[in-house]
Order: structure tokens, then C-alpha cells, then sequence
């Protein structure tokens, strides 16, 4: 479907610039949604920040551009804050001949994702380290952060585990993995 939107990418610092992806196909909720969570899944190079990473999750679908009024036929608007984990929806209104926008959603990317898609379990998204993850991708990071906190002793081992228990707060998966693992 040819649905339009920008999304744009607000800095957390004063000497980043704000940068705007133009999508031209699916950018209604649920289809801007897909896209954050094909982001969010996505396990390639990590060089760079959240535009990059959108970019490199979405090949040839998005293109930058200006910023949110550079084209005229967008129907929906993005704008993601604190490194992409918070988003503010807004869509497009017409009366008379004019464009306005109205908000329709604000607040943590993760929930929003996980509400338009209908998202549980494994596939569900969650924050964690400031990035959007999707639970499976926590759990093949903790995995590995297992692997290597069992190889540590006395005192780094403890600081390991302590940060095992932190990173996996607030995900139930995450802290059974954790627990089942330490005690084998």
C-alpha cells in the first residue's frame, strides 16, 4: 500500500543533526511498526546509531531527506527520541483544503510496536541498554554473556552475575534464563 511517512531521529546531544527517512509504501501504524520491529530484530553491523541501523535494517526502502514537510504527500509522521526508544505518531488530518496533524500515539517505542503488531513471547519488543530488542535478541545476548561470566572468578564473577541479573530486569524470559543457567 502506498501509504507515506517520515520518520524522523532526534538527538539526545546538541552537536548531532536531526535526521529524516522518507518511506514511500506501508507507513500507516501498523506497517511503520513492521518496520521498527524488522529494526529492532535486526543483528548486522552496529556501527553507527539509530538511523543507521534503520538503514541498514530496510535496504532500499528508506531514502533521507529535509525533514518532515520535504514531501507533501505524507500521511503519517515519526519522530523518535532518546536514541529511537520513545515515538510520537501523528497522522494526517484534511478540512478544506487543509493539512494538519493530530497525534495519535506517544510514549515507548517497544509498547508501541508490541501493540500494533499484537507481539508476544519471544518476538515481543523490550528496551534495554536505551536500544528497542526484541526479547529473542536479549536472549541470545545473554546467552553469550553467560558463557562468558562462567569462565570468571571470585570477585569478577560476582560482578558478572550482578550484571546478568541487572540486564535481564523486567524481562521474565531473560531472568529464567539467568537463573536456570547459574546454577548449572
Amino acid at each position: 500500500m502506498s501509504t507515506r511517512a517520515t520518520y524522523q531521529f532526534k538527538p539526545e546531544d546538541k552537536w548531532s543533526p536531526t535526521i529524516t527517512l522518507y518511506i514511500h509504501h506501508d507507513g500507516y501504524q501498523e506497517g511503520a511498526a513492521a518496520y521498527a520491529h524488522e529494526v529492532a530484530k535486526y543483528a548486522g553491523p552496529t556501527k553507527g546509531g539509530i538511523v543507521e541501523r534503520w538503514i541498514r535494517a530496510l535496504p532500499g526502502d528508506a531514502e533521507i531527506t529535509r525533514d518532515h514537510n520535504a514531501h507533501g504527500d505524507t500521511e503519517y509522521r515519526y519522530t523518535f527520541t532518546n536514541r529511537g526508544t520513545q515515538v510520537k505518531v501523528q497522522g494526517c488530518i484534511y478540512r478544506k483544503d487543509e493539512k494538519s496533524w493530530t497525534t495519535l500515539y506517544e510514549g515507548p517505542t517497544a509498547e508501541w510496536i508490541n501493540d500494533q503488531l499484537k507481539l508476544e513471547g519471544a518476538d515481543r519488543c523490550v528496551i534495554l541498554h536505551g536500544e528497542v530488542e526484541t526479547v529473542q535478541k536479549v536472549l541470545e545476548k545473554m546467552q553469550e554473556e553467560i558463557k562468558l561470566a562462567k569462565h570468571y572468578e571470585g570477585g569478577n564473577r560476582s560482578w558478572a552475575i550482578s550484571q546478568l541479573h541487572q540486564h535481564a530486569k523486567g524481562i521474565p524470559e531473560a531472568e529464567a534464563l539467568v537463573k536456570e543457567s547459574l546454577l548449572t
